[in-house]
């Protein structure tokens, strides 16, 4: 799973480069308020954009992880140990459980 994992994220960051190399123009403005006006890249809006929607659910998805965690430690905690089970009454350490054998 972790290759695989790693192949989409070098899947995406060559994506992306290419899609810089052939956009690399200058003079993309952008409107931020009514009077405030940045004359960017197109690149660099495309990867502001993508870490303002990546980067919350990044955050919500390992808080998520983290609290599961926390709910099973907590919960592995208040689990007794598993100890072997008591002998049957009446059994001793030597008493056989071999069935006897009359001739």
């Amino acid at each position: 799973m972790l290759v695989l994992r790693t192949a989409i994220w070098v899947l995406i960051f060559i994506g992306l480069f290419l899609f810089s190399w052939a956009n690399w123009q200058p003079g993309i403005s952008v409107r931020i308020w009514s009077n405030m006006v940045v004359d960017t890249r197109l690149p660099a809006v495309v990867a502001i954009s993508f870490l303002l929607g990546f980067v919350p659910m990044w955050l919500v998805h390992r808080g998520a992880i983290w609290r599961w965690q926390r709910r099973v430690r907590h919960l592995e905690s208040l689990q007794p140990p598993i100890t072997s089970a008591p002998a049957p009454a009446g059994m001793t350490a030597s008493t056989s459980v071999e069935p006897e054998l009359h001739p």
